[in-house]
């Protein structure tokens, strides 16, 4: 009970920022200052394509733009106006939380906007592993099998507890009768 009582504790502390997200936020952002987190500035390395672009050619930029991570995910647009979306993943931990963003314009193959969240500031990053405790995304197996049985841990201590008092009860009543 003690050492579940720890996980069930994480995970309702990660709860609260998906429960109450601006409260939780502005908590955070008091013990710890906000930091400019993306920018539209491509790192070295942009390889420059001019006119339309197709897939292939809004994964080369990506891959380009963002070291270390490799295209996973191409969102063409659905209308006028809207970018080619390149979403990334960096190698080792996975999925990252938010996912890494490329957005391209269409026809001039111009960066719009870079969101790696492995640049984000500290209270960000904690705002993301919020997230990514409570529901256990890119954590071991293991983490996911104790957040599991922390859902249950308060059935099971109902159960326990209430069986502790019954059996407490039960010899007291043959302690009085005796």
């Amino acid at each position: 009970g003690f050492w579940g009582s720890a996980v069930l504790l994480i995970v309702s502390i990660s709860g609260l920022y998906l429960t109450f997200p601006e409260t939780y936020s502005a908590v955070i952002s008091a013990m710890v200052p906000p930091a400019v987190s993306s920018s539209a500035e491509p790192d070295p390395g942009l390889i420059k394509m001019a006119g339309p672009i197709d897939p292939d050619g809004a994964i080369a930029i990506a891959n380009s733009v963002v070291p270390n991570a490799k295209a996973v995910a191409v969102d063409l647009p659905r209308r006028d106006g809207e970018p080619v979306v390149v979403t990334l993943e960096a190698p080792g931990l996975r999925p990252t939380i938010p996912p890494i963003l490329v957005t391209l314009d269409p026809k001039t193959a111009e960066i719009g906007f870079i969101d790696d969240p492995r640049k984000y500031g500290l209270r960000d990053k904690l705002l993301n592993w919020s997230y990514a405790i409570h529901f256990a995304v890119g954590l071991p197996w293991i983490w996911k099998a104790l957040v599991f049985l922390s859902g249950l841990l308060p059935l099971l201590l109902a159960i326990t507890g209430t069986s502790i008092w019954w059996l407490r009860r039960r010899a007291t009543r043959r302690m009085t009768a005796a």
